[in-house]
């Protein structure tokens, strides 16, 4: 048994802790921050962060991951 509970523990831990921050947000902000223009407004901001992540994912799944890339996405994001 208390096996079963480390091994959901190690599996879930982060979709426990993003659930734990959404509700403290919820809360501290009188149920503004799920509503579905907030929700829309954190999508559009979180795009160009995520279009390096899976441009610099590519990179390192393919193998050609040096301290150049680094220097490349920074320079990408701060321009994007």
């Amino acid at each position: 048994m208390k096996q079963q509970v480390k091994s959901f523990l190690r599996s879930y831990m982060m979709v426990i802790a993003l659930a734990i921050i959404w509700i403290v947000f919820a809360f501290l902000t009188d149920q503004v921050f799920i509503t579905p223009r907030n929700i829309s407004n954190l999508f559009r901001q979180m795009t160009v962060t995520g279009i390096i992540a899976l441009g610099m994912a590519v990179c390192i799944i393919a193998g050609y991951f040096d301290l150049s890339i680094g220097s490349v996405v920074g320079a990408t994001g701060a321009l994007s």
